[in-house]
C-alpha cells in the first residue's frame, strides 16, 4: 500500500499473520509526502513452523521546502505485537519515519515474544526528523521482550538520529535454554523510561540478554529502579546505560544479582554531568552460585557517576559462595557516600576499584568503606587510583576504612610498590601534615604509612605521581605494624 502525496490511514487494527508451515505473510506500507496512521493494534504474528511474517512502514519526505508540518509521521493509536510461535518461525517489523517533520509514536505499549523453539522476533523503529523538541520517537506505554523457548531470539531496536526517546517502561527476559534478547535505543538528544523502570532476566540455561540505552546530546533518566538478575547456569547478562554528554539519572535502587552457576553480570553506568545524583537509591551487586557451584556466580559493574544519593549504604558488594566475585569500578565526581563489602556468611570476593577521570575531573572519593567479611576465607581486595594531586589538607579526602584484615584482605595505590612509615602518630591531621610535607618533594611519588606502634589505627597517604598527595586514608581497627608486614608481603617486599 502506498500514498503519494497524502496521509495512508488504516481505521482500525492490523493484523499480518502466517499460520502454515512455511507459510509468509508480508506488508508493505509507503507514504513519500505523507504520514502513516493506524488507528487500532499492530500484529504480525508467526505461527506455522518455519513460517515467515514482516511488515514495513516507511514514511519519505522529499520535500526541500519542508512545508509539510504533519505532527507525526507514523502513529499507532493501539499496541505493537510481534509474535513467533511456530518452531523456527521468525516475526519481523520494521517502522522507519524518514520525514523531515514529525514524530513517530506507539501510544500503547510494544510486545515482541519468541514462543517457539529456534523462533524469532524482531523489532526496528527508526525516526530521523529533524531536530526540533517537539519530534521524538515514543512508546508511551511498556516495551516488553521474552524469548521463552530453546534457541528463541527476540531483538528490539530503536533509533532516533536527531531527536528523543521516550518509553514508559523496559523489560528483557531470556527465558529458554540458549535463548537470546536483545535490545537497543539510541536517542541523539535525551533517552527517557517515563512510568517504570529497567528490568532484565536471563532464567534459561546458557541464556543471554544484552541491553543498551545510550544519549549523546541529552541526558538519560529512568523514573524507576534498575532489576537485573541472571538465575540460571552458565547465564549472561550485559547492560549498558550512557550519556555521552549529560546525567545519568536512576531514580530508585539499581540491583544486579547473579545467581547461576557460571552465570554472570556486566553492567556500564557512565555519565558527564558533574555532580549530579546519578543513583536515588541504593546499588547493589550480588553473586550467589549456590552451595553446589563449581564455577561460582560473577557480578562486574562499571560506575562512573555525578555523585550518591542519600541511601543509608550507597554501595553494597555482596560474594556469597568461595568461587564467587563481587567486581566495582567507581568513580564519582562528587566527593561522599559509603561502601559495604561483604557479609557474615560471605566467603567469595569483592574487588573494589576507586578510580578517576583526567578529563572531566571526576576525583572525588567515598567517604567510608566498610568491610563485613567474618570468615577468613572471605576476601576483600580494594585498589584505589584516585588522584587528587592536592599540596594542602583544604581539597584532600579521607576515606576511613572499617574492617580491614591485614592478614586476608588486600590493598593497592596504583602501580606502587614500596612504602615509608612513621611512627608515633596518634591523629589524623598530625598524618595529614605529615604526607603533604614528604610528598612534597618526592620524585615519582610513594606510600607513607603513620600510627601508634601499639595503636588500633593506621594512616596510610599515596602519591601515584610526584605531583602532590593522592588521598589519604584511616583504617581503623588495623595495628600499623600488622599493616605494614601484610602490605610488604602482598606487593613482594616482604
Amino acid at each position: 500500500l502506498a500514498s503519494t502525496m497524502d496521509e495512508l490511514r488504516i481505521g482500525g487494527d492490523l493484523n499480518l499473520v502466517a499460520s502454515g508451515e512455511r507459510a509468509k505473510s508480508s506488508v508493505e506500507l509507503t507514504a513519500q509526502l505523507g504520514s502513516i496512521a493506524m488507528a487500532g493494534n499492530l500484529v504480525a504474528q508467526a505461527s506455522g513452523n518455519a513460517s515467515l511474517a514482516t511488515l514495513v512502514a516507511a514514511t519519505e519526505n522529499w520535500l526541500s521546502d519542508l512545508t509539510n508540518t504533519v505532527s507525526h509521521a507514523i502513529d499507532v493509536s493501539g499496541d505493537v505485537s510481534v509474535v513467533a510461535t511456530g518452531t523456527n518461525a521468525s516475526s519481523d517489523v520494521d517502522l522507519s519515519a524518514g520525514t523531515s517533520h514529525g514524530s513517530l509514536i506507539v501510544h500503547q505499549g510494544v510486545s515482541l515474544r519468541a514462543n517457539g523453539a529456534g523462533a524469532s522476533a524482531t523489532l526496528q523503529l527508526s525516526h530521523s526528523a529533524i531536530a526540533d523538541p517537539a519530534h521524538s520517537l515514543t512508546v508511551a506505554g511498556m516495551v516488553s521482550l521474552a524469548a521463552s523457548e530453546a534457541a528463541s531470539r527476540v531483538t528490539a531496536s530503536l533509533d532516533s538520529t536527531h531527536n528523543d526517546i521516550r518509553i514508559g517502561g523496559l523489560s528483557v527476559t531470556a527465558a529458554g535454554p540458549d535463548s537470546r534478547a536483545d535490545f537497543a535505543a539510541t536517542a541523539n538528544g535525551s533517552l527517557t523510561l517515563s512510568n517504570g523502570g529497567l528490568q532484565v532476566l536471563a532464567s534459561g540455561f546458557d541464556s543471554a540478554a544484552n541491553v543498551t540505552l545510550s544519549s549523546s546530546t541529552g541526558p538519560l533518566a529512568i523514573h524507576g529502579g534498575v532489576r537485573l538478575v541472571a538465575s540460571a547456569d552458565a547465564s549472561d547478562i550485559d547492560v549498558t546505560l550512557a550519556a555521552a554528554s549529560a546525567a545519568v539519572t536512576i531514580a530508585q535502587d539499581l540491583s544486579a544479582t547473579a545467581l547461576g552457576d557460571g552465570s554472570r553480570i556486566s553492567l556500564s553506568v557512565s555519565e558527564s554531568s558533574g555532580v549530579a545524583v546519578s543513583v536515588g537509591g541504593q546499588i547493589v551487586l550480588l553473586a550467589d552460585s549456590g552451595n553446589a557451584s563449581v564455577s561460582g556466580a560473577t557480578t562486574v559493574a562499571g560506575l562512573s557517576l555525578g555523585r550518591f544519593g542519600s541511601a543509608p549504604v550507597d554501595l553494597v558488594m555482596s560474594a556469597v559462595q568461595s568461587a564467587d566475585r563481587a567486581e566495582a569500578t567507581l568513580q564519582l565526581a562528587g566527593d561522599g557516600g559509603s561502601v559495604r563489602i561483604g557479609g557474615a556468611s560471605q566467603s567469595g570476593t569483592a574487588l573494589l576499584t576507586l578510580t578517576d577521570d583526567a578529563v572531566t575531573g571526576g576525583d572525588a572519593l567515598v567517604e567510608d568503606i566498610d568491610i563485613d567479611f567474618a570468615s577468613t576465607s572471605g576476601r576483600a581486595i580494594l585498589h584505589f587510583d584516585v588522584d587528587q594531586d592536592s599540596s594542602s589538607a583544604t581539597n584532600l579526602s579521607k576515606v576511613t576504612l572499617s574492617g580491614f584484615r591485614a592478614e586476608v584482605d588486600e590493598i593497592y595505590f596504583g602501580d606502587l610498590q614500596g612504602i615509608d612509615y612513621e611512627m608515633g602518630l596518634g591523629s589524623s591531621t598530625l598524618f595529614t601534615s605529615l604526607a603533604l610535607t614528604h610528598f612534597k618533594d618526592l620524585p615519582g611519588g610513594g606510600v607513607l604509612a603513620g600510627g601508634s606502634e601499639n595503636g588500633s589505627t593506621t594512616f596510610v597517604a599515596y602519591d601515584l605521581d610526584g605531583t602532590g598527595v593522592s588521598a589519604i586514608l584511616e583504617l581503623t581497627g588495623v595495628n600499623i605494624e600488622d599493616f605494614l608486614k601484610s602490605y610488604q608481603t602482598q606487593t613482594g617486599l616482604g
